[in-house]
């Protein structure tokens, strides 16, 4: 006579299942937030890429995140909740900030932001933007590791 087939669960498998959803959501934000804003060229719902960016992420004009590695990080003087007041010395609104930000979307372009920390003082970030395809390079490396 056979012993009786157990079944065991592994508690572990549901754990991973529900970070591989996690990773593919997040995946998605990173691409559509930081790789990818509103050109008014797309086809649909769905942002087109641009060519450059500094990977930000925003809500409104604040800085709700950056891209670990992107210009916005490394100039390390932008910190999430910073609102942005100014873009290469024009105010922004939260209409306009994208179209501002994006400009003639040539990656090498300087760009001046001037923001209002949490603490009411203003401060200026000089970055250079960077080919949107170098980040996502980055990030999957990042991911890799």
């Amino acid at each position: 006579m056979n012993p009786p087939q157990m079944k065991m669960e592994v508690p572990g498998e549901e754990i991973m299942i529900h970070c591989q959803q996690l990773v593919g959501m997040l995946d998605a934000r990173i691409n559509d937030d930081f790789l990818a804003v509103p050109t008014g060229g797309g086809a649909g719902d769905r942002p087109t890429t641009t060519q450059s960016t500094v990977g930000l992420m925003l809500a409104g004009t604040s800085i709700d995140g950056m891209l670990v590695g992107g210009p916005a990080f490394n100039c390390q003087e932008l910190d999430q909740g910073d609102v942005i007041l100014q873009v290469n010395d024009e105010d922004v609104t939260a209409d306009n900030l994208h179209t501002k930000i994006v400009g003639s979307d040539v990656p090498g372009t300087i760009l001046k932001l001037v923001v209002q920390k949490q603490d009411g003082r203003t401060k200026t970030a000089t970055m250079k933007k960077m080919a949107s395809a170098v980040i996502a390079d980055r990030r999957k490396l990042f991911e890799t590791f």
